[in-house]
């Protein structure tokens, strides 16, 4: 589990690649080895991460073995199958110390530095807040986000079935939702012909 480190420790972050869901969609290959523009898509989230995190671990529940050549450590959920990115971001969490996380999902090949630093800005300017979003048109980017330690052991809460998503747990937090314009950074890669895209 997180430790609750004092207020007044510099801010230590934890980046988290979201890389454990079944993708159905993409006929349920691992959508994290798929290859974009002629790299793993993997790799576009590691290459952020890496410039704006201290550390950063993976979240992914098969071809272990493969993911971590990267150079990362695996986390796995704790249940068994595919359930959702909460028990990701769950088993991540409790391995890592840093006082905040910095969520991303694994098929969002877009996203740039300035986007998570503004989160990371966001959040460690306000003691209060305890995550940070973006919205698109009213549609909130859960995503890419960041969170305290302590919003993350609020997982350790046996929640109710209609908040067990990221917006319902989301929802129950004092959460920042920042506006962005530009909604094609959000893209996520979830069909065969969104990994042959050249745009």
């Amino acid at each position: 589990m997180p430790i609750d480190q004092p207020q007044d420790d510099p801010a230590t972050w934890c980046g988290i690649i979201l890389a454990g869901g079944a993708a159905s969609r993409l006929g349920g290959v691992n959508k994290a080895l798929q290859r974009y523009r002629g790299k793993p898509l993997i790799t576009y989230p590691l290459s952020v991460l890496t410039q704006t995190c201290s550390e950063i671990v993976i979240s992914a529940n098969r071809d272990l073995e493969q993911l971590s050549a990267f150079g990362c450590p695996i986390v796995t959920d704790q249940t068994e199958g595919f359930q959702g990115p909460l028990e990701g971001i769950k088993a991540s969490t409790r391995s890592s110390a840093a006082n905040y996380f910095l969520i991303l999902a694994c098929d969002m090949p877009h996203i740039e530095p300035e986007q998570i630093t503004s989160l990371q800005k966001a959040l460690t300017s306000n003691q209060s807040l305890d995550a940070a979003l973006y919205c698109t048109h009213e549609s909130w980017q859960p995503g890419l986000m960041a969170v305290t330690a302590s919003a993350a052991q609020s997982l350790e809460i046996d929640w109710p079935l209609e908040n067990r998503s990221l917006k319902g747990w989301l929802g129950l937090l004092n959460t920042e939702v920042i506006p962005e314009a530009r909604s094609e950074l959000f893209a996520n890669l979830n069909l065969p012909a969104d990994f042959e895209a050249e745009h």
